[in-house]
C-alpha cells in the first residue's frame, strides 16, 4: 500500500517588523506632488510661501518680480501680481480674511524706491480669488534697503516690514505713511519678524513684535515705549545669523532658527534658553507649524524638511524643574554652613550638591531635547527656500532654489473639507440610528423574551441559518466521521505525476516567491535528474518567466543561496544556444547586470565597514 502524497508547503520566512510609526504613515499621505516652474528670468528662488488663515486657505507664492496667488479649492493659480518694477519679497495675504495682500520691494538698484505695497484682492462669496482687477490700496515709503520681510498683525490693521537698512517699521493701514513707527536698534540686516501676542494669544494690541537679525540677536519690541533702543524689552543671543522665527502655541516660548540649529527661548521667563537641537547639515531657511500647532517643520539648504514634535515641553513644567534645582542648591548651601566646623564634611556635602545640581540640569536638558524629537523627514532635489502647511493640514507647499514650486496634497474627507464641499443631506437610516421609541420597543421585547425563557429567531436572518451549528453530541449519540479529501494545487498534482516541467510552470504562474522557491527546493531534494527535467527543454517563451524570477529575486538574501545554484544550472544548460534567440540573450544580459550591481554594492559595503572599523578603533 503506497503512502499518501505529501503536499508542497510554501516557504515561510519571519515577518519583517513594520518600522513605520503612525507619524511616518501620516506624513506619507502627502502624495500627488504637483510641480510648477514659476516664470523668472534668470532663474530665481521661491523666496516666500504663506497660507491665509481662513477658509478656503488660499496661499501666496513670491518669486523674482511676481507674487502668485493659488486657490486651494480650485487647485491652480488664481491670479498673479507683477506691478513692482523689480524684485519683490514676502507677499502675504491678510490672515483674517485674505482680502488684502502686502509685499515689499527691493531698493537701491536702478534708482527704485523700497516700498511696501498693499493690494486689494477680488473675492467671491465662497472666498475664492478671481482674476479681476487688483487695485493698489496703500503704498508705504520709508525704508532705504530691500524690504525682505512683511508681516500682518492678527487684527489685520497693522503691517510690519523689515529691511536691509537695519530697521523694522510698523504701518497703520488706516492712516498711511505718516503712521510709520521705526524700530531702530539692529546692527545688521533684519530678515525675519513675527508678532508676539503673549500667553494665551488673546492680545489684539499689535504693539509687541519679535525680530531676528543677522547680528545674531532676537529682540522683543514694545512699540508703546518708543522708537529706538528703549523699545527693546528683551534681547536673546542665538549665536548665528537668525533666519527664521516662530512663536509656539501657548505664547510663552519662541523658536529661533539660524545656521543649522534651532533654539527654544522662554520669553515669559526672561529670555532663558531652554534647549537647542540640530537636525540639518546646512543653514535652516524657514520654520513653520502645522495646523494643530503640535509639529514644527524646518527646512534648509540641504534639501531636507524635518518634522519635530512640539507637544512635550511647556513653560510651567520647565519652571517647576528650575525651582526644584534651585531648592536643591539651597539645601546644599545650608548643609555647608551648618557643618562649618568640620571642613571635610562641608566639602563632601558641597561637592555632592554640585554634582546633584549638574545631574538635574543635564536631565532637564535631555528631557527638553527629547520633547522636540525628530519624527519624520522629507528630501527634495534642490535647496528648500520656503515652506508652508495649510491650516487644515491638507497641503504642504515647498519652494525650491531653482524656482520650482512643489505642492503635496493629503486625502481628506470631503464632508469636512474647506467650505463643506461635497456635503449632502443624506436620509438617516432608522435601523442604523434608531429613535428612542424604537429603542424602547426593542428593550421591552427582549425583557418579555427573557421572562418566558424563549428565544425567537426570525426566518431569513443569519441566525436562522446558523441554528444548531454549536450543538455538541451526547455520550450515547453515534458520530459519523467524514474525512475531507485533501485538495491539491495544480503544481502538487504535477509533482504527484512526476511532471516536473509542468509543475515549475504552474508554480511560476502563481507569482508567489514562497511557492516557487519551495518547488525548487523540492526539485533539488529529488536529485539532479528532476532538476534537469524541470529546467531543460525550454524555448524562449517558456524560459522567460523563470529568468524573470531569477533576475528579480537573486539579490534577495533569503533566496540568493538557492537561486545562485539554479542560475548555474540554467547557464550551463543554455550557454550553447546563446546568440540564437534575442529574447534569451537579453534575459541573460539582464541577469548579468543584476549580479554585477549586487557585487558592486557588496564591495562598497565592505569598504564602508573597513572605514567604520578604523573610526571605532581610533575612538577606542
Amino acid at each position: 500500500m503506497s503512502s499518501s502524497f505529501r503536499r508542497l508547503e510554501p516557504t515561510r520566512h519571519p515577518r519583517i517588523v513594520d518600522r513605520e510609526t503612525p507619524e511616518v504613515r501620516y506624513w506619507k499621505k502627502f502624495r500627488q506632488p504637483f510641480y510648477q516652474r514659476l516664470p523668472a528670468y534668470p532663474s530665481a528662488p521661491v523666496s516666500d510661501v504663506s497660507f491665509c488663515a481662513q477658509a478656503p486657505y488660499n496661499f501666496s507664492v513670491t518669486c523674482s518680480t511676481r507674487v502668485h496667488v493659488f486657490s486651494c479649492r480650485l487647485n491652480r493659480e488664481a491670479t498673479r501680481l507683477s506691478r513692482f518694477g523689480g524684485p519683490v519679497f514676502s507677499g502675504r495675504l491678510r490672515p483674517s480674511d485674505g482680502a488684502l495682500l502686502a509685499a515689499g520691494t527691493g531698493g537701491l538698484q536702478g534708482g527704485r524706491k523700497a516700498l511696501v505695497r498693499v493690494f486689494q484682492m477680488q473675492l467671491d462669496r465662497l472666498g475664492n480669488i478671481s482674476g479681476g482687477n487688483k487695485p493698489l490700496l496703500r503704498e508705504f515709503e520709508g525704508h532705504k534697503g530691500d524690504i525682505t520681510t512683511v508681516r500682518w498683525s492678527r487684527n489685520g490693521l497693522v503691517v510690519l516690514s523689515a529691511s536691509d537698512d537695519k530697521t523694522a517699521r510698523l504701518w497703520d493701514l488706516s492712516r498711511g505713511t505718516e503712521s510709520m513707527t521705526v524700530l531702530d536698534g539692529h546692527d545688521d540686516y533684519v530678515r525675519c519678524a513675527e508678532e508676539w501676542v503673549g500667553v494665551g494669544g488673546q492680545s489684539e494690541s499689535s504693539n509687541t513684535w519679535v525680530t531676528g537679525c543677522y547680528d545674531h540677536a532676537v529682540r522683543l519690541w514694545d512699540a508703546r515705549v518708543g522708537t529706538n533702543k528703549k523699545a527693546i524689552t528683551l534681547k536673546m543671543d542665538h549665536g548665528a545669523p537668525v533666519s527664521a522665527l516662530q512663536p509656539l502655541n501657548g505664547g510663552a516660548l519662541m523658536l529661533s532658527a539660524g545656521s543649522n540649529y534651532c533654539r527654544i527661548w522662554d520669553v515669559m521667563g526672561g529670555g532663558r534658553l531652554l534647549c537647542e537641537w540640530s537636525s540639518h547639515q546646512k543653514t535652516i531657511t524657514t520654520v513653520c507649524l502645522d495646523g494643530t500647532g503640535t509639529r514644527i517643520l524646518t527646512a534648509g539648504l540641504d534639501g531636507h524638511v524635518k518634522i519635530h514634535d512640539a507637544t512635550g515641553a511647556t513653560s510651567s513644567s520647565i519652571t517647576s524643574s528650575s525651582s526644584t534645582i534651585a531648592s536643591s542648591s539651597g539645601i546644599g548651601m545650608d548643609s555647608g554652613a551648618t557643618a562649618s566646623n568640620n571642613t571635610s564634611l562641608a566639602l563632601s556635602k558641597t561637592n555632592s550638591t554640585t554634582t546633584t545640581t549638574q545631574m538635574n540640569a543635564t536631565t532637564e536638558t535631555n528631557q527638553q531635547m527629547e520633547s522636540y524629537g525628530l519624527v519624520h523627514g522629507m528630501k527634495f532635489e534642490k535647496a528648500v527656500m520656503s515652506l508652508a502647511l495649510a491650516p487644515d493640514n491638507s497641503r504642504l507647499v515647498v519652494g525650491l532654489s531653482d524656482g520650482t514650486l512643489v505642492v503635496r496634497k493629503r486625502a481628506i474627507d470631503l464632508s469636512s473639507s474647506v467650505g463643506q464641499v461635497g456635503s449632502r443631506n443624506r436620509a438617516v437610516d432608522p435601523y442604523k440610528n434608531p429613535t428612542e421609541a424604537m429603542r424602547a420597543a426593542i428593550k421591552a421585547r427582549k425583557a418579555a423574551m427573557a421572562a418566558t425563557n424563549q428565544t425567537v429567531v426570525s426566518g431569513g436572518t443569519f441566525q436562522f441559518f446558523q441554528r444548531g451549528k454549536g450543538a455538541k453530541p451526547n455520550q450515547d449519540d453515534y458520530q459519523v466521521e467524514k474525512k475531507r479529501k485533501a485538495k491539491l494545487q495544480p503544481y502538487d498534482k504535477f509533482l504527484k505525476e512526476f511532471s516536473y516541467s509542468d509543475a515549475l510552470d504552474s508554480a511560476l504562474s502563481t507569482r508567489t516567491p514562497g511557492v516557487i522557491t519551495a518547488l525548487l527546493e523540492e526539485l533539488v531534494a529529488r536529485g539532479d535528474d528532476a532538476l534537469k527535467a524541470a529546467l531543460g527543454g525550454r524555448d524562449d517563451s517558456s524560459l522567460e518567466p523563470l529568468m524573470a524570477f531569477l533576475i528579480k529575486y537573486i539579490t534577495t538574501p533569503k533566496y540568493s543561496k538557492l537561486l545562485v545554484r539554479i542560475c548555474e544550472k540554467v547557464l550551463t544548460m543554455y550557454t550553447k544556444v546563446l546568440g540564437q534567440s534575442p529574447i534569451i540573450d537579453d534575459l541573460i544580459f539582464r541577469l548579468h547586470a543584476a549580479v554585477k550591481r549586487e557585487l558592486e554594492l557588496q564591495v562598497k559595503l565592505l569598504q564602508l565597514n573597513g572605514s567604520l572599523g578604523l573610526l571605532l578603533a581610533q575612538k577606542s
